[in-house]
Formats: structure tokens, C-alpha cells, sequence
């Protein structure tokens, strides 16, 4: 639930969005939710750095986050629930 707190490490798939509070050397690969191949540095410190988001991968470093959304809920969640609202026109 929101307010809960989990460990991030090296190879873990980040199951929900969060707060990053503390880490050390996090970087994070975000292609899954942007399409950039460029890792992401994450930082406890500087507010535009601290978010991560479910369905993507710590490549390296260790850190504890506070859980702020699951499911359909996150980032990743609302990609999903936008695409399955497409609708196919006839032809």
C-alpha cells in the first residue's frame, strides 16, 4: 500500500512507483516507459530524480523507495489502460 517502504538493488524490476529516500549510485534503464536506451541516474536528493516507476530496471546501485501507486495506478499501469481504450475503426 502507499506509504510502504522497499529495497531496491542491482537487477531488481521495480514492481510499483515510488520515492526514492535513500540510495546509493542508483541507475535505473526507463525504455520500457519512454523508448530512451539511455540508463537514468536516480537521486534521494533532487526532486525531479527521485521518482521511479513500475515495470522498469535497476541497473546498478542500491536505495530504499516509498511505494506511492500499484497497479493500473502507476505509470507503466496507465500506459496499458490507455492503449487497451484504442479503439480499431472498421474498414
Amino acid at each position: 500500500m502507499s506509504g510502504d517502504l522497499y529495497c531496491l538493488r542491482e537487477g531488481d524490476v521495480i514492481a510499483a512507483d515510488g520515492i526514492l529516500l535513500q540510495g546509493t549510485n542508483v541507475t535505473v534503464d526507463e525504455s520500457s516507459l519512454t523508448g530512451e536506451p539511455q540508463p537514468v541516474a536516480k537521486d534521494a536528493i533532487i526532486a525531479d530524480e527521485r521518482t521511479i516507476f513500475a515495470g522498469t530496471t535497476v541497473l546498478a546501485g542500491r536505495g530504499i523507495a516509498e511505494l506511492t501507486a500499484t497497479g493500473s495506478a502507476t505509470q507503466y499501469g496507465r500506459s496499458g489502460t490507455l492503449l487497451a481504450t484504442i479503439e480499431t475503426p472498421t474498414t
